[in-house]
């Protein structure tokens, strides 16, 4: 004889069941001379199975928007996982990772994992990883950052994984100082005292890159002002484009033509800018003039690495008080 009994289990898991069979007589007038044979149980170990659609919902990279070659700056990866059901809550592991340009580390190094995620039908679970990251060179640094869930209950399965999955990504403007300067200008004339026309000027113009940023692509601007009644070819600026190494300079000279409609002494001026011609190189104090570096020993300054600014105070050597305030970044923390 087969009989047919309905289970309805609640909970996904291993669930052992038990059958007890037991056989009477019934028929008037017979006996059963040894009822202990009248009895068997049999056993059965069922898994019941559950569906939990757990899924990615949102993944965000949150990265410093700029930085300084070597310094150290943090990207955050942040997942949203959510459970679409029909079981819940879901034990996930959530696996988050960050790739960027080869001149960067990053610490942690590959994927963080985090582990047995209660993931509630109804109420996201949001995990997030820090990153430390540093880089080499200057320039743009894409980032990427990936997310990804997974179901980490025995008896649950997820009936679609194409959600499983989240990506984003962000992008670091890394910078480098750079001190550039016009180290030397200088201008020659052939005009004399009997001379009003056909005039040629040259401006010399040396330029310097001190560091510590090299191989910075450099763009000069050279004017050059003469007085009323001179007219001067070529008219506005000329300019100079140059790669400078870190500690090297370099020379050249622009020539202007001029004619003037007085016989009489003229005074020409000429005057040269330098810039960084490419987007991340940092100078110093933009303004392309030459600078005073003073270097200090920095124990005895009391400056840390978490100090902001610094003051100088002094006397100049006609003996007047000065006192400047600026901001400072102490390097080699």
């Amino acid at each position: 004889m087969v009989f047919e009994i309905g289970v309805t289990c609640t909970e996904p898991s291993f669930h052992p069941l038990e059958f007890a069979n037991a056989l009477t007589v019934t028929a008037p007038g017979v006996t059963d001379p040894d009822i202990s044979s009248n009895h068997r149980t049999a056993g059965a170990t069922i898994a019941v199975i559950d569906e939990s659609d757990v899924k990615i919902d949102g993944t965000v990279l949150d990265c410093a928007s700029r930085s300084y070659v070597r310094d150290h700056f943090t990207c955050t990866v942040t997942a949203t996982v959510s459970n679409g059901g029909d079981y819940g809550p879901a034990v996930a592991d959530v696996l988050l990772g960050l790739t960027g340009p080869t001149d960067c580390a990053l610490s942690p190094t590959g994927a963080t994992r985090h582990e047995d995620q209660q993931v509630a039908l109804g109420t996201p679970t949001v995990v997030a990883t820090i990153w430390d990251v540093t880089c080499r060179d200057r320039s743009y640094h894409d980032f990427a950052a990936t997310a990804r869930v997974v179901l980490d209950h025995l008896h649950v399965i997820d009936p679609d994984a194409t959600n499983n999955d989240g990506a984003a990504t962000d992008r670091v403007e890394v910078f480098e100082l750079v001190d550039l300067s016009i180290a030397g200008i200088r201008i020659t004339c052939s005009e004399r005292q009997y001379q009003t026309q056909d005039i040629t000027c040259v401006s010399t113009v040396t330029v310097a890159n001190a560091g510590p940023a090299t191989a910075v692509q450099t763009r000069t601007v050279v004017e050059f002002t003469a007085p009323a009644g001179c007219t001067v070819t070529p008219t506005g600026t000329q300019q100079d484009t140059r790669t400078l190494d870190a500690g090297t300079s370099a020379t050249f000279t622009k020539t202007w033509t001029l004619s003037c409609s007085q016989a009489r002494r003229h005074t020409f001026a000429t005057r040269a800018t330098i810039a960084a011609d490419e987007p991340h190189p940092e100078d110093v104090n933009d303004d392309g003039l030459a600078d005073l570096i003073c270097h200090f020993d920095t124990k005895k300054t009391g400056l840390t690495c978490n100090s902001t600014t610094a003051t100088l105070i002094g006397r100049t050597v006609d003996g007047l008080r000065f006192e400047g305030q600026d901001d400072v970044k102490v390097t080699g923390c």
